[in-house]
């Protein structure tokens, strides 16, 4: 599951940083927020939909459950239009296990695949083509609410909104015109989990929070690839509060754990210790209830 959770840290991390891209919102906005106006598309009206949607949703809720994500499809279709542009693994191997032909296409001819060839699959390009996506290099959360169709590629079915399932549009949907995950039987065990933790962490962070590039803006992030893409220089960004917006999180309350918090160990044994001696307390109690409830005797 780790390159599932790669994939759910670069999507937040993508997102961020195209949602941050001006024109921004201005800081005295409202919370919740109306819907986005029809004329605010791109950068500032997509933070706008992902901000009323979130706050419909979610409210002050701080831990949200699997209903709640699924109730959020603007907010997973920004995380995937993210993942479209820059997956993150750019490249998939896979071994021919027998003799093959690739399908026409849009190269129009068929290449031969013989037994035991590395096949090198760039979902880089592959979710970059001009031939499988309408306006490919913008970035635009919307086209997947619309079936594309390309006659031009032979054998390709498109992408169908209609046969999405789960919490992203997988191979099946695009007809393996989208991998972000990969695809078929080899395909990553973690993406549900991966689309899960990104929704989650991504909208209770933007339930709170406005973010800016830092110094540099976009220009000084960088990209390099390796298996996975990553920032050459950070993703660099100034988060600042959400006016109106309540925060009944807002006192500090210490975690029980041995790393987050080092006496957090100390305090949950003591805590153990205080639930265990009440409920020794509360034994003989149990037992004398039981013993003057008992059943009447059984009668032949």
């Amino acid at each position: 599951m780790t390159p599932g959770h790669a994939a759910g840290v670069g999507a937040r991390g993508r997102l961020e940083a195209l949602v941050a891209q001006p024109p921004r919102l201005p800081a005295c906005l409202p919370a919740p927020l109306p819907p986005r106006p029809p004329a605010a598309t791109g950068g500032a009206g997509d933070v706008w939909e992902i901000w009323g949607q979130v706050d419909a949703v979610l409210g002050d809720k701080a831990a949200p459950d699997y209903d709640d994500l699924a109730a959020l499809p603007f907010t997973r279709h920004c995380l995937i239009e993210g993942l479209r542009l820059y997956p993150e693994p750019p490249v998939l191997i896979r071994r021919a296990l027998d003799d093959d032909a690739l399908p026409p296409g849009a190269a129009g001819f068929s290449a031969r695949i013989p037994r035991g060839a590395d096949v090198f699959v760039s979902t880089w390009n592959l979710h970059r083509s001009e031939a499988l996506w309408e306006r490919p290099l913008e970035y635009d959360p919307d086209r997947w609410d619309r079936p594309f169709a390309n006659p031009a590629v032979e054998g390709w079915a498109g992408f169908r909104p209609e046969r999405c399932s789960g919490l992203y549009p997988n191979e099946v949907a695009a007809d393996f015109a989208f991998l972000p995950f990969g695809g078929g039987a080899r395909k990553c065990v973690g993406d549900q989990f991966a689309m899960l933790e990104a929704t989650a962490t991504f909208a209770l962070l933007v339930r709170r929070f406005d973010f800016a590039f830092g110094a540099g803006g976009p220009g000084a992030v960088g990209l390099r690839t390796g298996a996975t893409i990553h920032t050459e220089h950070g993703l660099w960004m100034r988060p600042s509060a959400r006016p109106g917006v309540e925060r009944s999180g807002a006192a500090w309350v210490a975690p029980l754990h041995p790393v987050l918090n080092p006496g957090g160990a100390a305090l949950k044994k003591e805590l153990d210790t205080k639930l265990r001696a009440e409920l020794q307390a509360s034994a003989p109690k149990a037992e004398a209830a039981a013993t003057t409830h008992q059943p009447p005797p059984a009668v032949k």
